[in-house]
């Protein structure tokens, strides 16, 4: 039984995976493999025995009849935390008459060990939670979580306004009047900003498309997600 649990939407799931050995059984290429099949996601409690319960209701959908000594489970496999973890979902599934072996097989999952591996690229590359680095990622992260929290007609009014200012970047323009206001100055001091970045991104390819949008025109072939 490899077993995990997580929140959806705010309740609780009990992922129950099973996989046996049967030597009578082969795949399409005629060659032995190990039998799998997920049992279900039904919902349980975050306590061992919540998800040892919840483990025999499971099992009770394979059998003629409930609690039958039937379908014995020889080990586990679970992570460390989130409800029914190692030993401790072991001992409870044996006080409800579920395994088979008195010594029953107990593994931890190490995916997450996979997961350290790449922390330390992750980190120099994104940062603490991705908030300190300026990248592509963060850029689709950040017009992501704007965009969903704007209204559809204020998201595509954002977006005229933005296509317009990149398509007039760089063009002759009049002098601008010396700021008066702090408010201003911070406005100027943006623009140019992104007006030197700009132009270095630019410069990487002839062929960015720089043409105004028709404001009015419905956009097809996309669908806002």
């Amino acid at each position: 039984m490899a077993c995990d649990k997580g929140d959806k939407k705010g309740i609780g799931h009990f992922v129950k995976f099973l996989s046996w050995w049967d030597p009578s059984a082969r795949d399409a290429n005629r060659l032995l493999r190990a039998q799998t099949q997920l049992l279900d996601t039904d919902a349980s409690g975050g306590t061992s025995l919540d998800c040892a319960k919840a483990i025999r209701a499971s099992m009770n959908k394979l059998k003629t009849h409930d609690d039958a000594p039937t379908h014995k489970l020889c080990g586990q496999c679970a992570d460390s935390g989130g409800g029914g973890v190692l030993d401790s979902l072991a001992d409870e599934m044996r006080a409800l008459g579920l395994l088979w072996l008195h010594n029953c097989l107990v593994a931890n999952c190490t995916i997450h060990a996979l997961q350290l591996q790449l922390r330390n690229a992750v980190m120099a590359t994104f940062g603490s939670g991705g908030l300190d680095k300026v990248n592509e990622t963060q850029l689709i992260h950040s017009v992501h979580a704007l965009q969903e929290s704007l209204d559809l007609d204020e998201w595509r009014h954002m977006l005229t306004q933005s296509c317009q200012h990149v398509a007039d970047c760089g063009a002759a323009a009049a002098p601008e009047p010396e700021p008066n206001t702090r408010r201003e100055q911070t406005l100027m001091n943006n623009r140019i900003e992104f007006e030197i970045e700009f132009a270095k991104i630019n410069g990487f390819h002839s062929k960015f498309n720089r043409l105004p949008i028709e404001p009015d025109i419905n956009c097809t072939g996309c669908q806002r997600r």
